[in-house]
């Protein structure tokens, strides 16, 4: 399985998180993009259901479900991070 992870403007997210599991099989998978946003996870067992999600600092988590993998094929999963906006809760800027 490989895909890449984007910004909302279409730059790569380099060092995003992307988890893999298959539950039913006991597979749990996590790795980080790469500088160009892309990821790359090899020999994961065929079939599935495959959930994958992927989150970075400051950005939404999102999750693809009901992955299925065939034997010799790449899966491509790719994921494009919207940025999150943070307030800080009980701060209103008075001391």
């Amino acid at each position: 399985m490989s895909g890449t992870i984007l910004h909302p403007e279409g730059k790569p997210l380099a060092g995003a998180t992307v988890t893999i599991v298959y539950a039913e099989a006991g597979i749990s998978k996590t790795t980080l993009s790469q500088s160009n946003g892309s990821f790359l996870v090899p020999n994961l067992r065929v079939c599935g259901p495959y959930k994958v999600t992927a989150s970075f600092v400051g950005y939404g988590k999102k999750t693809e479900d009901d992955i299925i993998l065939e034997l010799g094929r790449n899966t491509a999963v790719d994921f494009t991070l919207e940025t999150r906006y943070w307030q800080p809760h009980g701060c209103n800027g008075n001391g």
